[in-house]
C-alpha cells in the first residue's frame, strides 16, 4: 500500500517467493483465510488488498495470470511475436490464466513487455523463474518473500531491483526482505 500510494502508475513492482502453490488457485476471488507463502497466496492477498488500485500478474513456470483488462494488449505482444495462447478467467475476478505455446521464454518476454510498458505494475514471480539471468530494469520496487540461503543468490535477487533504467535516468528501488 506505501509503495502505490508514492508511485501510483509508475510503480513496478517484483515480488519474489520460493514457491507457486497452484493448489491454492481455488483461493482466488474467495475469503478464505490465507495463511501459507507462494505466488498463488501473495496474489490473492495483494488482490485483496488493493481494490483493483495496481493491475496485478503471477509470472511462474506452470502459472501466468493476468488482468482481463490488459488482454488487449497482451495480444498484441503475443501476436506481433507469433505466440499463439489460451486462457481462461479466474472465477469472481477480474483476471484470467494464460498459457502460451512454446518454452517459458515465450510467456517470459510476453509479460516482461508488459510489464515494462507499465500494462501491470505489480509482478507476482518465482525466484527459480525470475532470480537469475531476468532482465526488467524499471523495477523500482522488490519484495523478497523468499527463504534465501545464499547469500549470493540474494544478491542476485537484489539485482533486480539496483539496474539502471535507460527510459528512467532517476530511478530509485525499494527492497523489501521479509
Amino acid at each position: 500500500k506505501n509503495e502505490v500510494s508514492s508511485l501510483n502508475k509508475e510503480l513496478r513492482m517484483l515480488i519474489l517467493t520460493d514457491y507457486i502453490k497452484k493448489d491454492l488457485l481455488k483461493i482466488i476471488g474467495t475469503n478464505e483465510v490465507i495463511a501459507t507463502m507462494g505466488a498463488v497466496p501473495i496474489f490473492e492477498s495483494v488482490r485483496r488488498s488493493s481494490q483493483g488500485q495496481v493491475n496485478l500478474a503471477v509470472l511462474s513456470g506452470q502459472l501466468v495470470i493476468i488482468p482481463k483488462e490488459i488482454m488487449p494488449q497482451v495480444t498484441a505482444i503475443a501476436d506481433e511475436r507469433k505466440i499463439p495462447y489460451s486462457y481462461k478467467d479466474l472465477e469472481n475476478t477480474d483476471y484470467v490464466e494464460i498459457s502460451f505455446s512454446g518454452s517459458s521464454k515465450n510467456k517470459v518476454a510476453i509479460i516482461t513487455q508488459a510489464f515494462g510498458q507499465g500494462f501491470i505494475q505489480v509482478l507476482v514471480g518465482t525466484k527459480s523463474l525470475l532470480g537469475e539471468g531476468w532482465d526488467s530494469p524499471c523495477i523500482n520496487s522488490l519484495i523478497l518473500a523468499s527463504f534465501v540461503g545464499s547469500f549470493v543468490l540474494s544478491n542476485q535477487m537484489r539485482g533486480r531491483a539496483i539496474r539502471m533504467d535507460q527510459n528512467n535516468t532517476d530511478k530509485v528501488s525499494n527492497i523489501w526482505h521479509l
